[in-house]
């Protein structure tokens, strides 16, 4: 089991897709390498990771996020703070990045040591493409149906 960005659905729907988001993570902790990774003593099993920092202590964009992946910071929590949302904005913002990504305008990366299991920034940026194409289609399923979502970090 390793470490992810869930979509998770307010309501089961027959027959839509699974997100990985283990790229999507990657890329998300990679654009916030100032977040502290911290309180192991947790559990030997669990790493809390707090992304409290600021703007200004980071670097990174208004709400604390690189900018590639910044318009999905509205829809992360934690699984024990799920806050739903329409997908109709979900879909907005997927569909705001995708372009950037597939055209090079914008990139992810990760420190090559930070999270393992990417050869290399292409393989990572391939691998996000995938998860935002496969959230996408889970987005475009749950606003059919008025099913809300969140994206949920999971360990």
């Amino acid at each position: 089991m390793g470490m992810a960005i869930d979509c998770v659905l307010e309501q089961a729907l027959p027959g839509a897709p699974i997100m990985e988001g283990k790229s999507l993570l990657a890329a998300y902790l990679g654009e916030n390498v100032d977040a502290e990774i911290s309180d192991p003593a947790v559990s030997d099993d669990i790493i809390r990771v707090d992304f409290g920092g600021t703007a200004e202590r980071s670097g990174l964009g208004e709400q604390g996020v690189g900018p590639a992946l910044g318009p999905l910071q509205a829809f992360i929590c934690a699984p024990e703070t799920v806050r739903w949302h329409d997908p109709d904005d979900g879909l907005a913002a997927v569909r705001g990045i995708l372009p950037t990504l597939r055209d090079g305008t914008a990139t992810v990366s990760a420190p090559p040591d930070f999270l393992p299991g990417f050869e290399d920034d292409e393989e990572l940026m391939q691998g996000v493409i995938f998860d935002l194409e496969t959230l996408e289609a889970i987005l475009a399923m749950a606003s059919e149906r008025g099913v809300r979502f969140a994206l949920v970090f999971s360990v």
